[in-house]
């Protein structure tokens, strides 16, 4: 039987409810996980963020450019869905 207005309890009468302050990286005023020197080694390593983003091969084409002689080794079948894939393949 479904219950009548009269039937109905407040499931949060007598709880007291605490307000948890919402993290730093939430409000905008976090801390750097890495030390301005880290990050400065760290680009001269491996390049800025945008370095490493434009260092990234075009979409649709290979990540890995293969040789004159590994091209002349695949086999067949792959050959062809390169070629249907119009997938350039350096020589």
């Amino acid at each position: 039987m479904a219950p009548t207005g009269g039937d109905m309890q407040d499931p949060f009468a007598g709880k007291t409810f605490s307000i948890v302050e919402s993290p730093a990286n939430m409000k905008g005023n976090a801390k750097p996980v890495f030390n301005e020197s880290t990050s400065d080694a760290a680009a001269m390593m491996y390049g800025s963020p945008l370095d490493r983003q434009m260092s990234m091969p075009k979409a649709g084409t290979s990540a890995i450019a293969l040789s004159a002689k590994q091209a002349e080794n695949l086999p067949p079948e792959l050959v062809a869905e390169i070629k249907k894939k119009e997938v350039n393949v350096n020589k």
